[in-house]
Protein backbone atom coordinates (compact mmCIF):
# COMPACT_ATOMS: atom_id res chain seq x y z
CA UNK A 1 0.00 0.00 0.00
CA UNK A 2 2.79 2.42 0.94
CA UNK A 3 4.68 1.49 -2.24
CA UNK A 4 1.59 2.31 -4.32
CA UNK A 5 1.34 5.76 -2.70
CA UNK A 6 5.00 6.47 -3.34
CA UNK A 7 4.65 5.36 -6.94
CA UNK A 8 1.54 7.51 -7.43
CA UNK A 9 3.27 10.51 -5.86
CA UNK A 10 6.24 9.99 -8.17
CA UNK A 11 4.01 9.82 -11.25
CA UNK A 12 2.15 12.99 -10.23
CA UNK A 13 5.43 14.82 -9.66
CA UNK A 14 6.69 13.69 -13.06
CA UNK A 15 3.52 14.95 -14.74
CA UNK A 16 3.78 18.33 -13.01
CA UNK A 17 7.42 18.62 -14.04
CA UNK A 18 6.48 17.87 -17.64
CA UNK A 19 4.34 21.04 -17.93
CA UNK A 20 7.01 23.06 -16.12
CA UNK A 21 9.57 21.39 -18.39
CA UNK A 22 7.80 22.71 -21.46
CA UNK A 23 8.36 26.28 -20.33
CA UNK A 24 11.92 25.52 -19.19
CA UNK A 25 12.73 23.89 -22.54
CA UNK A 26 11.56 26.79 -24.71
CA UNK A 27 11.83 29.94 -22.56
CA UNK A 28 15.54 30.57 -23.20
CA UNK A 29 15.58 29.22 -26.75
CA UNK A 30 16.52 31.52 -29.64
CA UNK A 31 13.52 32.69 -31.73
CA UNK A 32 11.14 32.16 -28.81
CA UNK A 33 9.57 34.97 -26.79
CA UNK A 34 8.79 34.06 -23.20
CA UNK A 35 7.09 35.62 -20.20
CA UNK A 36 6.96 34.21 -16.68
CA UNK A 37 4.90 36.05 -14.09
CA UNK A 38 5.09 34.86 -10.48
CA UNK A 39 2.46 35.17 -7.75
CA UNK A 40 4.57 37.90 -6.11
CA UNK A 41 4.62 40.00 -9.29
CA UNK A 42 0.89 39.53 -9.81
CA UNK A 43 0.25 40.68 -6.23
CA UNK A 44 2.46 43.77 -6.73
CA UNK A 45 0.69 44.73 -9.95
CA UNK A 46 -2.83 43.19 -10.08
CA UNK A 47 -3.76 45.20 -13.19
CA UNK A 48 -0.95 43.56 -15.13
CA UNK A 49 -1.72 43.10 -18.82
CA UNK A 50 0.28 41.36 -21.52
CA UNK A 51 -0.72 41.42 -25.15
CA UNK A 52 -1.62 37.74 -24.77
CA UNK A 53 -3.79 37.79 -21.66
CA UNK A 54 -5.33 40.29 -19.26
CA UNK A 55 -4.00 39.02 -15.94
CA UNK A 56 -5.83 41.71 -13.98
CA UNK A 57 -9.16 39.94 -14.39
CA UNK A 58 -7.82 36.94 -12.45
CA UNK A 59 -5.06 38.49 -10.34
CA UNK A 60 -6.31 37.28 -6.96
CA UNK A 61 -6.73 33.69 -8.14
CA UNK A 62 -3.47 33.22 -10.06
CA UNK A 63 -0.32 31.51 -8.86
CA UNK A 64 1.69 31.91 -12.06
CA UNK A 65 1.50 32.81 -15.74
CA UNK A 66 3.70 31.33 -18.47
CA UNK A 67 3.68 32.54 -22.08
CA UNK A 68 5.69 31.19 -24.99
CA UNK A 69 5.55 32.48 -28.55
CA UNK A 70 7.49 31.68 -31.71
CA UNK A 71 7.41 32.41 -35.41
CA UNK A 72 10.11 29.83 -36.26
CA UNK A 73 8.50 26.98 -38.23
CA UNK A 74 10.85 24.30 -36.89
CA UNK A 75 10.28 25.35 -33.30
CA UNK A 76 6.53 25.61 -33.94
CA UNK A 77 6.40 21.97 -35.08
CA UNK A 78 8.37 20.76 -32.07
CA UNK A 79 6.43 22.95 -29.61
CA UNK A 80 3.09 21.70 -31.03
CA UNK A 81 4.19 18.10 -30.44
CA UNK A 82 5.36 18.88 -26.92
CA UNK A 83 2.14 20.72 -26.03
CA UNK A 84 0.05 17.83 -27.37
CA UNK A 85 2.17 15.40 -25.35
CA UNK A 86 1.68 17.39 -22.12
CA UNK A 87 -2.06 17.75 -22.69
CA UNK A 88 -2.44 14.02 -23.36
CA UNK A 89 -0.11 12.76 -20.63
CA UNK A 90 -1.56 15.01 -17.94
CA UNK A 91 -5.15 14.38 -19.08
CA UNK A 92 -6.18 17.97 -19.63
CA UNK A 93 -9.82 18.40 -20.59
CA UNK A 94 -10.51 20.13 -23.90
CA UNK A 95 -12.69 23.09 -23.04
CA UNK A 96 -12.93 24.69 -26.48
CA UNK A 97 -11.41 24.29 -29.91
CA UNK A 98 -11.75 26.71 -32.83
CA UNK A 99 -10.40 26.33 -36.35
CA UNK A 100 -10.33 29.18 -38.83
CA UNK A 101 -8.89 29.34 -42.31
CA UNK A 102 -5.35 30.18 -41.18
CA UNK A 103 -5.48 29.79 -37.41
CA UNK A 104 -6.52 27.43 -34.65
CA UNK A 105 -7.20 28.02 -30.98
CA UNK A 106 -7.69 25.55 -28.13
CA UNK A 107 -8.34 25.87 -24.41
CA UNK A 108 -7.45 22.98 -22.11
CA UNK A 109 -8.16 22.78 -18.38
CA UNK A 110 -7.49 20.69 -15.31
CA UNK A 111 -10.31 20.95 -12.81
CA UNK A 112 -11.01 20.05 -9.26
CA UNK A 113 -14.78 20.09 -8.99
CA UNK A 114 -15.98 23.40 -10.39
CA UNK A 115 -12.60 25.07 -9.90
CA UNK A 116 -10.13 25.27 -12.78
CA UNK A 117 -6.62 24.86 -11.41
CA UNK A 118 -4.68 24.93 -14.66
CA UNK A 119 -5.58 26.51 -18.01
CA UNK A 120 -3.59 26.13 -21.21
CA UNK A 121 -4.44 28.31 -24.21
CA UNK A 122 -2.85 27.51 -27.56
CA UNK A 123 -3.19 29.95 -30.45
CA UNK A 124 -1.70 28.54 -33.63
CA UNK A 125 -1.76 31.21 -36.32
CA UNK A 126 -0.27 31.38 -39.79
CA UNK A 127 2.82 33.17 -38.47
CA UNK A 128 2.91 32.57 -34.71
CA UNK A 129 2.34 29.78 -32.23
CA UNK A 130 1.43 31.02 -28.73
CA UNK A 131 1.22 28.96 -25.56
CA UNK A 132 -0.32 30.58 -22.49
CA UNK A 133 -0.61 28.75 -19.17
CA UNK A 134 -2.44 30.10 -16.13
CA UNK A 135 -2.21 28.26 -12.81
CA UNK A 136 -4.47 29.13 -9.89
CA UNK A 137 -8.02 28.68 -8.66
CA UNK A 138 -10.34 30.01 -11.36
CA UNK A 139 -14.04 29.59 -11.99
CA UNK A 140 -15.56 28.67 -15.33
CA UNK A 141 -17.15 32.16 -15.36
CA UNK A 142 -13.68 33.74 -15.14
CA UNK A 143 -12.40 31.44 -17.87
CA UNK A 144 -15.27 32.57 -20.10
CA UNK A 145 -14.15 36.19 -19.65
CA UNK A 146 -10.65 35.26 -20.78
CA UNK A 147 -12.03 33.32 -23.76
CA UNK A 148 -14.16 36.32 -24.75
CA UNK A 149 -11.10 38.58 -24.57
CA UNK A 150 -9.08 36.13 -26.68
CA UNK A 151 -11.83 35.86 -29.30
CA UNK A 152 -11.86 39.67 -29.65
CA UNK A 153 -8.09 39.80 -30.15
CA UNK A 154 -7.09 41.07 -33.61
CA UNK A 155 -4.06 38.77 -33.72
CA UNK A 156 -4.56 35.17 -35.01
Amino acid sequence: MKTNRLFLAGVLLLLLCQAQGLFAKYSDMNNVSSVYISKAMIEMNPELYTKDVNVGKLAKQLELVQILSTMDNGIKREMRRDIESVVRAQKYELLMKQKGIVSRMAFYVKRKGETVQDLIMVVDGAATLKYVRLVGDMTIKEIKKIMKTQNQSPNP
